[in-house]
């Protein structure tokens, strides 16, 4: 590809090879539903749940509690604790889901959460922006249905980079397959007032596709198993994660011994 070749342009060029997804492997054999834990954050927390993945996504506002004073360079440093908090708990993936950052301080944000998880192997993407993730030396990028394909970031990135992507209905996926490493797809169950895919219209699209699919939305331990169930590798989530960063972060402030509501 030349250098000065616009990357729209690339929408239209010759058909791309398309390559295999294999590095997020799906469980061979579906565990069956377990009974609800008394912890509902236990599934969050616990690394020995061998046989699920789990994706945490990154809004620092939620690492705030209520009444608390927002700070950008408390933000930051909660941002760069919360990377070495998914590294100790063995999660998988860490998306820095930061959208109003400019380039130069998101790409920051990146360099100071890849050094809080070296050593591990949480991997980190960036939302959207391929380019600070490259920049920034992060393992991946996350794309949304705004941003471009992954077929064209494909040719833009190192063979062993990963792609995400948002997806919420067959085309979607479709168009991501053979491009993308694994994808987020929901609103599984009821989250917030977005439509709700459903768990057997998840189940549907992940019998369809060779593409590794996170449940995303409403995802709790009663619940998780029964996405794993019908397809999924394992869950993503927002605030779940964010509420047991804060809880975590809290109870080591004091002195007292973490312990998730229940």
């Amino acid at each position: 590809m030349a250098l000065g070749t616009p990357l729209a342009a690339l929408e239209i060029a010759n058909p791309l090879p398309t390559r295999s997804s294999g590095r997020v492997a799906r469980p061979i054999s579906l565990p069956r539903a377990r009974p609800a834990r008394s912890s509902r954050l236990s599934l969050f927390r616990d690394p020995s749940e061998g046989d699920m993945q789990r994706y945490l996504i990154t809004d620092r506002r939620r690492l705030f509690r209520a009444g608390e004073t927002f700070d950008e360079n408390v933000a930051r440093q909660r941002l760069v604790a919360l990377a070495r908090f998914a590294a100790e708990r063995g999660i998988d993936y860490v998306q820095l889901r930061e959208k109003d950052l400019s380039t130069r301080r998101l790409t920051a944000m990146a360099v100071a959460m890849v050094a809080a998880l070296a050593g591990s192997r949480t991997r980190l993407l960036v939302n959207d922006r391929f380019d600070a993730a490259l920049a920034a030396g992060a393992h991946g990028v996350h794309l949304t249905t705004r941003s471009l394909s992954a077929a064209v970031v494909r040719r833009c990135v190192p063979k062993d980079f990963l792609i995400a992507v948002s997806t919420h209905n067959r085309a979607e996926i479709a168009e991501a397959e053979g491009f993308a490493d694994f994808a987020a797809c929901g609103p599984v169950f009821p989250s917030g007032d977005k439509p709700v895919l459903g768990l057997a219209a998840f189940a549907a699209l992940a019998r369809a596709t060779s593409l590794p699919l996170f449940a995303l939305g409403g995802v709790t331990d009663d619940n998780a198993r029964l996405a794993v169930e019908a397809g999924a590798i394992g869950f993503a989530a927002i605030r779940a994660f964010a509420e047991l960063f804060s809880l975590e972060q809290g109870a080591s402030a004091s002195g007292l011994p973490a312990r998730a509501p229940g």
